[in-house]
């Protein structure tokens, strides 16, 4: 049986290197405006990883491409700008893949949900995002199992999962949001300490 002998230069190991780092922006390229691009394979439901004594399961409640990122992100900077970053980064100017990522903390007493993702209609309505107690499934939990649900703030596609057609989607936790973020959206008109500061 004939061997062949594979020799390995400086050289040739460098410029495959490159020639495999190029390869994605030169098929971008060559396959016209990224929105044309082949899809991408969907986005794992969710990731397990180990801190300590802590179980933590980030958890996807969305994955979809979507008109921005200006105004969404970056509002406080000129579109063309935003653009142009996107642009520099090898990414649409004009589309981007918002992230939706809700926590889950397992310390074999307490399971803690951080934040409850989108829901039925939140930033990312379904069948697109909303699908939290899908990925929790997937992680082997059930909503059942959550005790408590830590918010980190009250934009709907942090809160949005909370209720599922007006009942607790999460019925046996207690839910927790930090105090000034409560009386911001409990003031019709805005927060104590902004009114403070403007009168």
């Amino acid at each position: 049986m004939a061997r062949t002998q594979v020799i390995l230069s400086r050289r040739r190991v460098l410029t495959a290197a490159g020639a495999a780092l190029a390869a994605p922006a030169i098929l971008r390229q060559a396959s016209g405006p990224a929105e044309a691009a082949p899809a991408r394979p969907e986005t794992p439901l969710f990731r397990r990883l180990r801190l300590g004594t802590l179980d933590l399961v980030v958890l996807s409640d969305a994955s979809v491409m979507i008109d921005g990122p200006w105004p969404i992100v970056g509002e406080d900077r000129p579109k063309e700008e935003v653009e142009r970053l996107m642009r520099d980064s090898l990414l649409p100017p004009a589309r981007f893949r918002p992230g939706f990522s809700p926590v889950l903390i397992d310390d074999g007493r307490t399971r803690t949900l951080i934040d409850a993702g989108n829901g039925a209609d939140g930033f990312v309505p379904r069948p697109a995002g909303g699908r939290l107690v899908e990925a929790l499934a997937g992680a082997g939990y059930s909503p059942g199992d959550i005790d408590l649900v830590a918010l980190t703030h009250a934009h709907v596609d942090h809160i949005g999962g909370l209720l599922d057609g007006g009942a607790p989607a999460f019925p046996n936790a207690r839910v927790a949001i930090g105090e000034i973020e409560r009386a911001f959206w409990k003031n019709p008109r805005g927060s104590p300490r902004r009114k403070a500061r403007t009168s």
